[in-house]
C-alpha cells in the first residue's frame, strides 16, 4: 500500500526557481583625497579624518552616520570647478549625483526632477561642449549638480545678541568710537534696531542728514562702560574693527537655521541690495565678512558666489592703498529672509532654477584617497564650498540573459534612487506599502496578459524594503490596537522584536504571492564590516554582513537559497616616502593601492562572511559579473541535480519543469484574478449598499419617492431584505435611479 504523506523531491534547474539575494558596497565611489574637508557634525573635517562612527552632514542638511570607510591608496586627484566658483578635489572613480542640460529641461516643463549617478571618469569626457557665436567663444556645459539643503548644526551655542540686530550692525554699524553707530537712510531699519536694543537696555540717539540719519546705540543713562551692547562686541573681538576688518563670529555662522536665516537678513538689509530683480548682491570692503557671508548663505541652501574688484582711483581714500570691494551674490528661494520693503518691492520672480555647474576638471596631482559610506537614502554628504557629493548593473544584466528585457522589472524602495544611474533599466519607484501592493495587485491580475514575460521582480533595497514594511507593520498595529498607539516598531506588536517579525512577515508574503503566478524575487542589499569575537578563542577578527538591523538579516537567511557579498578586494602597501616628520623625526609613510578587483563571495572557510546559501557545492568566490554569477548559480544546482537517483539530464529536466509551470501559472494566475475580481465586487456592493441606505433616509419623508423606489425594486425584482446578494448590475441601476429622484 502506497504512502499517503511524503514525496521527493526534484532539484529545479532554473536559477531564478531560487530565492536569490546580493548583498554589495552600496554606491562605494566617493573617492576624494584625503585632505579634502568634509562637514561632519563638529565641523569641517579633513577626509582622511573620517572614522567610522562619525556624523557627518546629508544634502537634505541632516546629519547622518559614516558606516564604512575604505581606503584607496595613492590616487590621481582631480580638482572640480562649479558655475559658482566653487572647487572640490576628488578621484577618478568619485560618484555625482547629477542632471543634465535635458534633465533640467523637463524638471521646468514636467516638474520631473531626476537625477543620474555617474563616477567622474565619464563625466569628463563629454561635461563641456564649445560653441562659437559670432566669433565669439563660449562653452555649453552638460551636468549640473544638486544644491544642499538648509544645514541643521547640531552643536550650536547661545548668542549673546539678536543675530537680525547683529545682521544690521554687521551691515551699516560702526564699531570704531566709543559707541555703536548705525547709518542708514530706511526708517524701517532703525524701527526694528530700536525695538532689539530694548532688550539690552539701550536706546537710539538721532541725527538726521540729507539722504540719510545716523543713531548712536547708548544706555538710558549715557553711562559708556556698561554698555551691554559695547561689552558684547568686546567679546566678540569686533569692538574698535572698521569696514575692512568685520567678519562674522563662527558661533553666528554654525547657529540654528532660524538663527542664521536671521542674521543672513540684516546683513542684505543693510549692505545687500536687489540686482535686476531676480538676485541679491551683498557688497563689503572686509574680504573676512564676504566670505563668511558666503558661508552662512550657502548652509541655508542658496548658491552664493564670491567676487572681488579693484575699485582704487583718484577718487578713492588716501587711507589704504587700494580699494577692494568684495561682492556675495546670492540666488534661490528669498521668501524665507526678513527682508526690507525696499528689497521686497525690487523682487521679480525668477522664470528657472539655478543650476551649479561643472565646468572644468583638470588631473592636479596625485595624493592617498579614501571612500566613505554614509546611511542617508542618496549617499549624499556635503564636501568643501558647501557641494553635494556621493551595485544593482549586475543582476540587471543577468537578469537580461537569462529572462530577456521584457522578463524583469527592478523596485526601487524608498528612494533608493539606483536605476537612476542604469541605462534602458526597467524599474517603478516605490515610495510607500500601497504603492507596492498596487504593483503586486496588478501583476497578479494581468499576469497572463500585459505581465506574461515577467519572470523576476527585484526588491533594490533590502534596507529601503524594510523601512516600508517598518511603516505598514506600525500602521496595521495602531489600526487594530487604537488604545495602544505604537510609534515605532520596537513597540508595535506587543515588542520584543515582534514588530520586526511582522513586517518581515509582510515582506515574504509579496515573495510567496509572486511566486504563486511564477514570479521570482531577488532582493538587492548593502554590506558593512563588522569586528566579531570568536566565543572559543577570544581572538577579534572583521567580518562582511548586511547593515541592516541582526534579526532582518538572520530572518532573511532562513528565506534565501542563494546569497552572495560583492566587495571590493583590495591590496594596500604600506611603502617609504623619503621624508621624516617634522616633529617627531620618524620617517613617514603611505598607503598605495596595487590592486583591485570586485568579487562575490558565497561562503568563507575563515568566518569571515556573515552569509550563506543553501546550495553545498556553490563556488566560495566569484569576479563580480553576471556571467560569472549565472555560472556559479547554474553549476551549483546542476550538481545537487546529478546527486539524485534516476537522474534525467538537466535539459530534459528543464523542459519537463517548464511546462508544468506555465500551467501551474495559467491556473494560479487564473485563480487570483478570479479572487481580485469578487474582493472589487464585494467593495464595489459594500459602497453601493451604504449609498442606498443613505440615499433611502432622503427619499423616506416623501411618499412618492418612496413609491417610485418601491415600483423600481419589482422592476428590477429586488427584494429590500436580500440587497446583499442581489446582482450587482442591478443594484448599480437601482442606486443611480434613486440619486437621480433625490436630486
Amino acid at each position: 500500500m502506497a504512502r499517503k504523506y511524503g514525496k521527493k523531491n526534484v532539484i529545479k534547474v532554473d536559477p531564478l526557481a531560487y530565492n536569490i539575494c546580493l548583498l554589495g558596497e552600496p554606491k562605494i565611489g566617493k573617492e576624494q583625497p584625503i585632505s579634502e574637508p568634509v562637514l561632519l557634525e563638529c565641523g569641517w573635517t579633513p577626509m582622511g579624518n573620517v572614522k567610522i562612527g562619525d556624523r557627518i552632514y546629508g544634502q537634505d542638511g541632516n546629519i547622518y552616520n559614516v558606516t564604512g570607510v575604505y581606503p584607496q591608496g595613492i590616487k590621481d586627484v582631480y580638482e572640480i570647478t562649479f558655475s559658482d566658483g566653487t572647487k572640490t578635489r576628488c578621484g577618478h572613480e568619485h560618484l555625482w549625483h547629477v542632471h543634465t542640460k535635458k534633465q533640467r529641461e523637463n524638471m521646468r516643463k514636467f516638474n520631473d526632477y531626476r537625477f543620474t549617478t555617474k563616477p567622474l571618469k565619464e563625466i569628463i569626457k563629454d561635461y563641456k561642449k564649445e560653441h562659437h557665436s559670432n566669433s565669439y567663444k563660449s562653452y555649453h556645459y552638460k551636468y549640473s549638480i544638486p544644491i544642499n539643503s538648509e544645514i541643521e548644526f547640531t552643536q550650536t551655542e547661545e548668542l549673546s545678541l539678536n543675530p537680525y540686530i547683529f545682521g544690521l550692525l554687521l551691515g551699516d554699524g560702526g564699531f570704531t568710537g566709543n559707541v555703536v553707530t548705525f547709518t542708514n537712510p530706511e526708517t524701517e531699519l532703525f524701527e526694528q534696531l530700536e525695538q532689539g536694543v530694548k532688550e539690552l537696555n539701550l536706546e537710539l540717539h538721532y541725527r538726521d542728514f540729507e539722504n540719510h540719519r545716523q543713531a548712536t546705540i547708548v544706555k538710558n543713562d549715557n553711562e559708556e562702560e556698561h554698555n551691554q551692547l559695547n561689552i558684547i562686541l568686546k567679546k566678540l573681538s569686533l569692538f574698535g574693527c572698521d569696514s575692512r576688518q568685520k567678519f562674522i563670529p563662527k558661533q553666528y555662522i554654525y547657529t540654528t537655521i532660524e538663527n542664521r536665516i536671521k542674521l543672513l537678513s540684516g546683513i542684505i538689509n543693510t549692505d545687500g541690495h536687489v540686482y535686476e530683480g531676480v538676485s541679491i548682491h551683498v557688497c563689503s570692503y572686509s574680504e573676512q565678512l564676504a566670505k563668511d557671508v558666503t558661508e552662512l548663505a550657502r548652509s541655508l541652501g542658496y548658491v552664493a558666489i564670491f567676487n572681488s574688484w579693484d575699485r582704487t582711483d583718484e577718487n578713492s581714500t588716501k587711507k589704504y592703498e587700494t580699494e577692494i570691494e568684495y561682492r556675495v551674490t546670492i540666488i534661490g528661494d528669498y521668501s524665507k529672509l526678513n527682508l526690507s520693503t525696499k528689497h521686497k518691492n525690487k523682487l521679480k520672480t525668477r522664470c528657472n532654477d539655478y543650476c551649479k555647474s561643472i565646468v572644468d576638471i583638470q588631473l592636479i596631482r596625485q595624493e592617498e584617497s579614501q571612500c566613505i559610506m554614509v546611511d542617508n537614502p542618496q549617499h549624499l554628504y556635503i564636501t568643501n564650498d558647501y557641494i553635494v557629493t556621493h551595485n544593482t548593473s549586475t543582476i540587471k544584466e543577468m537578469l537580461e540573459k537569462l529572462v530577456g528585457e521584457d522578463g524583469y522589472m527592478f523596485l526601487e524602495m524608498a528612494g533608493e534612487a539606483g536605476a537612476d544611474a542604469i541605462s534602458n533599466i526597467v524599474y517603478e519607484d516605490i515610495d510607500d506599502w500601497e504603492d507596492l501592493d498596487d504593483i503586486i495587485e496588478d501583476i497578479e491580475y494581468n499576469r497572463n496578459t500585459e505581465y506574461a514575460n515577467l519572470k523576476t521582480v527585484v526588491a533594490d533595497t533590502y534596507d529601503g524594503w524594510i523601512k516600508l514594511a517598518e511603516k505598514e507593520a506600525i500602521r496595521l498595529w495602531n489600526k487594530a490596537h487604537p488604545d495602544k498607539f505604537a510609534d515605532s516598531i520596537d513597540s508595535a506588536w506587543n515588542g520584543f522584536q515582534k514588530g520586526q517579525a511582522k513586517a518581515f512577515e509582510l515582506m515574504f508574503d509579496i515573495v510567496v504571492r509572486l511566486r504563486k503566478i511564477g514570479v521570482s524575487m531577488i532582493i538587492i542589499g548593502h554590506i558593512k564590516n563588522r569586528e566579531l569575537t570568536d566565543i572559543a578563542t577570544g581572538t577579534t577578527y572583521q567580518t562582511l554582513t548586511s547593515d541592516v538591523e541582526k534579526i532582518y538579516f538572520n530572518l532573511l537567511k532562513k528565506k534565501m537559497h542563494f546569497i552572495g557579498l560583492a566587495y571590493y578586494d583590495r591590496t594596500i602597501i604600506t611603502e617609504k616616502t623619503g621624508k621624516k616628520n617634522i616633529v617627531t623625526k620618524k620617517e613617514e609613510t603611505r598607503n598605495k593601492l596595487t590592486k583591485e578587483s570586485r568579487k562575490i563571495k558565497f561562503r568563507d572557510d575563515n568566518m569571515a562572511l556573515d552569509s550563506g546559501s543553501r546550495f553545498a557545492d556553490i563556488v566560495e568566490e566569484i569576479p563580480l559579473d553576471a556571467d560569472s554569477l549565472i555560472n556559479a548559480l547554474q553549476d551549483a544546482i546542476k550538481a545537487e541535480h546529478n546527486k539524485q537517483s534516476n537522474v534525467k539530464s538537466v535539459e530534459e529536466t528543464k523542459e519537463i519543469q517548464e511546462k508544468e509551470k506555465e500551467k501551474v501559472i495559467e491556473e494560479n494566475a487564473t485563480k487570483k484574478k478570479e479572487e481580485i475580481d469578487e474582493k472589487k465586487e464585494l467593495e464595489t456592493k459594500k459602497i453601493l449598499l451604504e449609498k442606498f441606505k443613505t440615499t433611502m433616509n432622503i427619499l423616506k419623508t416623501d411618499g412618492d419617492n418612496v413609491k417610485k423606489v418601491s415600483n423600481k425594486l419589482k422592476e428590477l425584482e429586488l427584494l429590500p431584505k436580500e440587497l446583499e446578494s442581489s446582482d450587482i448590475e442591478k443594484l448599480k441601476e437601482l442606486v443611480e435611479f434613486m440619486e437621480v429622484i433625490a436630486s
